[in-house]
């Protein structure tokens, strides 16, 4: 049940439908028919793309000045419950891969390496995304040769 709400609020995220709707209004290349209308891909690989990638790229900076902050925080709880856990009297005597395990099981250790893995995901995901921009005006360039062939030629293969 926890799981679930935490997935629903991940994709309820303002961060990532405002991305998404940025990315749709500034990449779409379909007419009103769907297809795909060449004059926008050429103005997308034109204007759009430059735009797209410094949007994103400030995106990945500042998401990533997240990550440091939560990867310095989980540094400095695990250190003090490693400490805590050491000059505890426990009714045995754990082995260093003992207690490492005893501080990794610990809630708020957990919690805090699930958050750090999931911005790691966000950051990997926004790169992925920067990476599509990139190759998007590559693309369009195959597509308007391939337009153009047709006009020359009378046919696309």
């Amino acid at each position: 049940m926890k799981q679930d709400s935490k997935v629903r609020n991940m994709l309820n995220n303002e961060q990532i439908k405002r991305l998404r709707e940025f990315m749709m209004e500034t990449l779409d290349s379909n007419d009103e028919n769907g297809r795909p209308d060449l004059q926008k891909i050429m103005y997308n690989a034109t204007y759009n793309m430059g735009e797209g990638a410094m949007e994103i790229g400030g995106l990945i900076l500042q998401e990533k000045i997240k990550l440091e902050e939560l990867e310095d925080t989980l540094r400095k709880t695990r250190k003090q419950i490693y400490e805590e856990t050491m000059h505890t009297r426990l009714p045995f005597n754990p082995n260093a891969e003992g207690v490492k395990t005893m501080v990794d099981g610990n809630e708020t250790i957990s919690s805090l390496t699930m958050k750090v893995n999931k911005q790691k995901a966000y950051i990997e995901f926004l790169g992925n995304c920067q990476e599509a921009i990139r190759y998007y005006p590559r693309n369009a360039n195959s597509l308007v040769t391939v337009a153009n062939y047709g006009r020359e030629h009378g046919m696309i293969i």
